[in-house]
């Protein structure tokens, strides 16, 4: 059995799944509903962006002015969908009259938890330093999807938290402690992402509140995914999966079965127990209604595992099905392919097929030089798989 290692590049891609979800939105006139951009001033405003662009327009870096236009363009594509969304929750209860002002109670409190995200992702690119720059598209892209706060069913369902003041603050604390955690992970700040995740979990541990529980062990399992602390990962993110099934949270859970595929397939090694983890997976993500984002991810751990296994064909299959999902929710030319791109390169180049490793290579390079500009390091991954293709 192999047990070659081959990296996987995952870019999250709640952003435009939230900007997808805007553009399906029915939008009927509800003055009653209007104004409702207000409630983005000071998380994405003009003085946010004006701190935004006194911090990037001051970097020397070569390609901190790319950085800067695209994370400014899914900032404002962002809170446009969330707009959106808050509108039309809004005109379902007081103008349609389609669902219980219960409901909308539980899809403003699903919006404001992105909307602390978005906070957090604002706040952290304002001050933006080199490992920040680097990382700003995948920031803002990994933003949390809109489109579950329309989930009637998943909304119903979820586990409410307890309505006494001390521990809706728990509850609340908690949450953005996990949204600061994701955030400091994709910048590339290990310590302050397991920081913030550590309090996170202390503080879900002291209410009874399973969603919440879920999203702190989540983020604390992929704080030591990311620092190869395989052993710890597991059982955090397994913890997540229980407290998502125990909330009634299948968002949540299968975020969490999905990591696992990661953490104990190409993590740990352990083949057939991450594919079992996959199955588990799909079948939660199949509950939400699916979900292009997991979907593609699922896809991708999948096929990484299945090479280590040597069944380059399924691989090559899992990987195929990650790329076209991507490509018809996010476009041909999204940073997402791109990461699949360079994984079936290589395994492509392993199984004597240069034509299309070659094909793969040059496309992910293309991609990646058009997205980041020339100088970004990210370039550096392609080129090298460029490299090994050429061979």
């Amino acid at each position: 059995m192999r047990r070659r290692r081959i990296a996987v590049g995952v870019i999250g891609l709640g952003a435009l799944a939230g900007v997808a979800y805007a553009a399906a939105v029915p939008r009927a006139a509800a003055p009653v509903c209007g104004g409702l951009d207000a409630q983005l001033d000071g998380t994405w405003d003009a003085a946010r962006r004006a701190e935004l662009d006194a911090t990037f327009s001051a970097s020397p870096l070569p390609f901190a002015a790319i950085a800067h236009d695209a994370a400014v363009r899914g900032l404002d594509a962002y809170a446009q969908a969330w707009i959106a969304a808050r509108t039309a929750a809004c005109e379902a209860t007081a103008v349609r009259h389609e669902q219980t002002p219960e409901l909308l109670a539980l899809a403003t409190a699903c919006l404001d938890e992105r909307k602390a995200a978005l906070g957090v992702v604002v706040r952290t690119l304002a001050a933006a330093d080199r490992p920040v720059l680097e990382h700003a598209t995948e920031l803002v892209r990994d933003l949390p999807a809109l489109a579950p706060c329309a989930n009637t069913a998943w909304l119903r369902e979820r586990v409410r938290p307890p309505t006494d003041p001390a521990t809706t603050a728990a509850v609340a604390e908690s949450r953005r402690l996990a949204a600061e955690s994701s955030a400091a992970l994709r910048a590339g700040k290990l310590d302050l992402a397991r920081g913030a995740a550590d309090q996170a979990v202390d503080l879900a541990g002291g209410v009874d509140h399973a969603p919440t529980s879920a999203a702190a062990y989540l983020a604390l399992g992929l704080v030591q995914a990311r620092t190869a602390d395989h052993g710890g990962a597991q059982p955090r993110c397994a913890r997540a999966a229980q407290a998502g099934q125990r909330g009634h949270d299948d968002l949540a859970a299968a975020e969490a079965w999905v990591e696992l595929v990661n953490v104990v397939g190409y993590g740990a090694g352990r083949h057939d127990e991450a594919l079992r983890f996959a199955d588990f997976a799909d079948a939660t993500i199949a509950r939400i209604g699916d979900d292009d984002r997991l979907r593609a991810t699922l896809d991708v751990y999948r096929c990484a595992v299945l090479d280590q296994l040597g069944r380059a064909a399924d691989a090559q299959t899992r990987c195929a099905a990650a790329r076209a999902t991507r490509e018809r929710a996010y476009g041909a030319d999204d940073l997402s392919v791109a990461s699949v791109l360079i994984l079936e390169a290589r395994i492509a180049v392993e199984q004597g097929q240069r034509d299309e490793a070659t094909a793969d290579a040059t496309r992910a390079l293309t991609i990646r030089e058009h997205a980041l500009g020339a100088a970004h390091p990210a370039l550096v991954e392609a080129l090298f798989t460029a490299g090994q293709v050429a061979s």
